[in-house]
């Protein structure tokens, strides 16, 4: 939620002119972050309105209003307080948190409940959760790194460097070679993947993620040594290279949102969530290294 103490609405006007003025005068964006529970309209008032210093209101123009929702626990916080409506009601975006830890029957009733209540109280704001930067940074990169390999894959295939941007080599790579025709479905996953992100939201959202990413994943196996062999041998030995890639990525994928989520162990209110969350690692992990440590060794 957005937060802040009652004392800084005496503060903000000389706080925003004091950070948000340079060396030669002039004016430079600004963010002014608050501590508490807030009631964001004598903040907005103070900075754009009532300074006596009239600071902010000549140096700032207020670009957005941020509120943070808490999705584990937010929904009754904005039920007990009015201030809660205020902060939903003034928000231009609302930025979920902790959505990482609702597991999955949960997540469909939360997520139900949030959008209800953002769309009730404030139906024009855009509401993100706060995980989304992580995975459009990660679509862009996905992106690039295909366009990438295929460009250095023409610049193989033709004279060097100069074809790597021959649009017509790139071309004949696309549609004249096994890696062509597969890369050609790794750049549309990449590409639904990068849509996806920056559009849809919700439990779809990571649904939809979940399944382009392997489905980006898996087409790695259908190329390079499995690609040379045909016949029945062939087919084998290319479903298991998807199932190498799949359960390595799933296993390597889950390293990082469990090193977040475990600093919530000590948490008194999210430890249960925290400790679900690792116990179901710890079982799907296993899984997924016995399956990467037996494809690894058929691929030998």
């Amino acid at each position: 939620m957005l937060r802040a103490r009652q004392r800084h609405r005496l503060d903000t006007g000389a706080a925003v002119g004091r950070h948000g003025r340079r060396q030669d005068g002039q004016g430079r964006a600004g963010r002014h972050r608050t501590t508490g529970l807030a009631d964001p309209a004598p903040i907005i008032n103070q900075m754009l309105l009532a300074s006596p210093y009239r600071i902010a209101g000549r140096l700032f123009s207020l670009a957005a209003v941020i509120t943070t929702l808490d999705a584990i626990r937010g929904e009754a916080k904005v039920e007990e307080r009015i201030v809660g409506h205020k902060q939903l009601a003034f928000a231009d975006r609302i930025a979920l948190t902790k959505s990482d830890l609702l597991d999955h029957v949960d997540a469909v009733t939360r997520w139900e409940a949030l959008n209800a209540l953002t769309a009730r109280i404030n139906p024009g704001a855009r509401v993100v959760d706060e995980q989304d930067p992580l995975a459009l940074a990660s679509a862009i990169l996905l992106l690039a790194g295909a366009v990438s390999w295929l460009m250095l894959t023409a610049g193989l295939m033709g004279s060097g460097w100069p074809d790597t941007l021959s649009i017509s080599v790139i071309g004949t790579v696309l549609g004249a070679t096994q890696f062509g025709k597969v890369w050609s479905w790794q750049l549309l996953f990449a590409v639904l993947l990068l849509v996806s992100a920056a559009r849809l939201r919700g439990l779809r959202h990571w649904v939809v993620l979940s399944l382009l990413g392997a489905l980006a994943v898996g087409s790695l196996g259908l190329i390079g040594h499995a690609a040379a062999q045909s016949g029945t041998a062939g087919y084998v030995h290319r479903a298991v290279n998807v199932l190498h890639l799949l359960s390595s990525a799933f296993w390597l994928g889950s390293l990082l949102p469990l090193i977040f989520a475990m600093k919530y162990l000590q948490d008194i209110k999210l430890s249960t969530a925290a400790d679900v969350a690792l116990r179901r690692f710890s079982g799907l992990g296993h899984y997924a290294v016995a399956i990467a440590l037996a494809t690894g060794v058929a691929n030998t």
